[in-house]
């Protein structure tokens, strides 16, 4: 039983030290052209309200690939390659966003959530 007591309460303090700043991660359903718009527009509950945004500067994971670090709003040559070989159910992560815009405003560059994007056909 102690065991058990010991155990519960390292996860309690393990789930207790994540800092309330780190931003979370979201899961948005997009499909490769969206992938491959000038500006990738996403979503998330915790973050601006759920309404649209874009991005600028980030660094993007996809399944099989090394990371790429993006300055603007899209893809570059080599993360456009990448979307090709995407299949409907994978998941390429965007994480390290710099900036975040709405309506062509910008409406915040820090703790800006990283995003699971579930590629949809």
């Amino acid at each position: 039983m102690k065991t058990i007591t010991i155990l519960s309460a390292i996860l309690f303090l393990s789930f207790s030290a994540i800092s309330v700043d780190t931003p979370s991660k979201c899961m948005v359903n997009l499909t490769k052209s969206d992938l491959l718009a000038d500006a990738i527009e996403l979503h998330c509950a915790n973050f601006n309200d759920n309404d649209q945004f874009t991005i600028k500067g980030f660094s993007i994971k996809f399944p099989g690939h090394p990371s790429e670090v993006l300055e603007g709003g899209g893809l570059n040559s080599n993360a456009r390659s990448y979307v090709g070989d995407l299949k409907a159910n994978q998941i390429v992560t965007v994480f390290d966003i710099k900036s975040a815009y709405s309506n062509g405003e910008l409406i915040a560059t820090e703790n800006i959530p990283a995003f699971y994007i579930k590629i949809v056909e």
